[in-house]
Parts: structure tokens; sequence; C-alpha cells
């Protein structure tokens, strides 16, 4: 998917970058990760010069396999509080970006060698990470604290495989399920 960039000023439009999946603003730079180059870059809004944050930078084929016959894929990306959050495949789970350049393990997931992270979004609202780890249809939803380090589980009994697209906003969830790609769902978590 394209992003597009228009400016007020000069009324000009530009293709600002291709291949957009996860993607947000924090300060003078638009983060994102690209659907066939599993990592996560960084746009510099000023400059417009790209860099890879995270990642190899390849696309998804060229990922070279690691002693264990797996591949590092990061999935899905979120933002909290100025900390930038992603799902790894290798090993597989939920990790925090430090300043220094480390991974700091949040949640692991339990997949096969060769599995990828579709389900395990991460989403953010309200200063707490969001994400499920599990790819049953038995949804439980998970809710980081960054500030404590508690994870606190909710149960969505849906019937459907409930792990796709999640958001939430004002205190809903919104989710895409595997049976309906197209329709949105949506429980209220919090008051």
């Amino acid at each position: 998917m394209f992003y597009f960039r228009f400016s007020l000023a000069t009324r000009e439009v530009e293709e600002f970058v291709d291949d957009v999946t996860d993607c947000f603003f924090y300060e003078e730079g638009f983060y994102f990760r690209k659907h066939r180059y599993p990592s996560i870059y960084r746009k510099d809004l000023v400059t417009g010069q790209e860099e890879v944050v995270r990642g190899e930078g390849l696309f998804i084929r060229d990922i070279p396999y690691n002693d264990e016959g797996q591949r590092v894929i990061i999935s899905f990306v979120s933002l909290v509080d100025g900390h930038l959050y992603y799902t790894m495949s290798t090993p597989a789970g939920v990790y925090r970006l430090e300043d220094d350049g480390n991974d700091v393990l949040i949640s692991n997931f339990e997949i096969t060698s060769d599995q990828v992270l579709d389900y395990a979004y991460v989403t953010s609202s309200l200063h707490k990470l969001y994400y499920c780890n599990s790819p049953s249809s038995d949804f439980t939803l998970l809710e980081y604290d960054p500030e404590t380090g508690e994870t606190t589980e909710f149960r969505l009994t849906t019937g459907r495989d409930g792990r796709y697209g999640l958001k939430i906003v004002d205190g809903y969830v919104f989710y895409r399920t595997r049976d309906d790609l197209n329709r949105i769902e949506y429980t209220k978590l919090f008051p």
C-alpha cells in the first residue's frame, strides 16, 4: 500500500512510502514496516532519508536461516511512550527496542520454526501495549504496562479467530477475524 504526502502549502502530492503495513509518526520520523520486507524502517520527515531501524531490510525470501533453521522476521510494530515495540519470529516474542539498540523480551511465543507471526499484532492505547500471542480461536488479549512491567489477560469470547488488525480506541478492541477479514468486530475492554 502506498502512502502519499500532500503539501497544503504547494498543493502537490508525492509518493511518500511504498508497501507499508504498520506505521506511526514519532517526533520527526515516520516509522513503518513493509509487507514484503519484514523490518522496521524510519523515514525522516525533514530530509526524506530512509533507514532500517531493526531487522535485515531484505526481501522476505532473501532473509537467511540461522543454525536452527529459523529466520528473523519482524511482523508488527507499535509505539508506547516513545518506545518501539514489535514482534519478532526468532526467538519468537514481543520486544522493546532500547535506546542502546538492544532487544528486551516482553513476552515469548511458541511457534514452529518457519511459522510467520501473522497473528501477533501489537497496538497501544493509554500508555499500554496490547497484543495476542496465540493463533487459536480462543482469543486472549494481553495488556502490558511498561511502567510496572505487569501483564493482564482479557479473554474475548467471540467464537472466531480474532487476531487480525487489532486496534484499541476509546476502551474498545477492534479486530478482524480469519473467517471474514472484511468484517470488523469490537468488544468493550474497559470503561
